[in-house]
């Protein structure tokens, strides 16, 4: 259990997590209460980002295009990589907050992306709201807890895997550098 493990221990929930693990609304007072009732680091991750331990700092960069599976593991991998160097806990937690949320801005839709996004949408068929919420969610994606993989149509899927693999077949036909 945590409370019987050697520190230091970084715990990283998102909001969902938080509260699943905690039982309470995920807020930065809470996490401060988990950080002294576990003697951990907890970075509650969100827009901004809180990182409880004996004090509580605010990471204010990223967004949404970081709430998307992965992204929170690059995290904790970042923050293990500062750790490894000797940075003390809190530090290295924020520290790997804001360098996380710095990279992360470079993962937003690019144009090429948008208008991928564009042809399938059109070769799905959608009707006019979930052609609008599609829109939204390139936007701003939900987080992975939001969204129910069961619930999208086999037909829509393999449109996805059928168009992708169309364009790995002409980028691989047109060996000229995308860059």
């Amino acid at each position: 259990s945590v409370l019987e493990r050697r520190p230091p221990t970084v715990l990283t929930p998102h909001a969902g997590e938080f509260e699943r693990l905690t039982g309470v609304p995920a807020t930065h007072v809470e996490a401060m209460r988990l950080a002294a009732a576990t003697g951990s680091v907890v970075v509650l991750k969100g827009n901004p980002t809180f990182v409880a331990g004996r004090d509580l700092t605010v990471a204010r960069s990223g967004g949404p295009e970081l709430a998307s599976i992965g992204t929170g593991d690059v995290l904790a991998g970042t923050i293990g990589a500062f750790l490894a160097r000797g940075i003390d806990t809190e530090e290295a937690a924020w520290s790997a907050a804001v360098v996380h949320g710095v990279a992360g801005a470079a993962l937003s839709v690019s144009s090429a992306e948008r208008d991928f996004i564009h042809r399938l949408v059109a070769r799905l068929h959608l009707d006019a709201e979930e052609a609008l919420q599609v829109e939204g969610w390139i936007k701003v994606p939900p987080p992975p807890d939001d969204v129910d993989r069961t619930s999208v149509p086999h037909e829509h899927r393999q449109v996805f895997l059928d168009t992708v693999r169309e364009m790995m077949q002409a980028a691989l036909a047109d060996p000229a550098p995308s860059r």
